[in-house]
């Protein structure tokens, strides 16, 4: 019973982590290519924490606004502030009323 609670925690963090970090409705898509994401101004990298898969991660246009959420941002809400890129990592991401720690 403890492990079958435990699998479902892990399954419903992954999935609020998963949803923090997908593309929002009426933005963009990123670009595909390297070349094309830099001359965006975007960060061709590991996107998603998903291991060596590299894609864009393309830059906001209100980063460093303050925020109480992420969805109040392009990006994500990070310790009060919008990202400067849609995709971001670690702790101090403030989604659903909630601060998250996302790999």
């Amino acid at each position: 019973m403890a492990q079958a609670l435990r699998s479902l925690l892990i399954l419903g963090v992954l999935a609020v982590s998963q949803s923090a970090l997908a593309s929002k409705p009426g933005l963009p898509p990123a670009p595909s290519t390297r070349e094309a994401c830099l001359a965006a101004g975007g960060a061709w990298d590991d996107v998603s924490g998903r291991g060596h898969v590299h894609g864009c991660n393309p830059p906001t246009s209100d980063g460093g606004k303050a925020c109480t959420d992420s969805k109040e941002c392009e990006g994500l809400c990070r310790n009060g502030h919008c990202t400067d890129h849609r995709d971001a990592r670690g702790c101090g991401i403030l989604q659903y009323g909630r601060k998250l720690c996302l790999d």
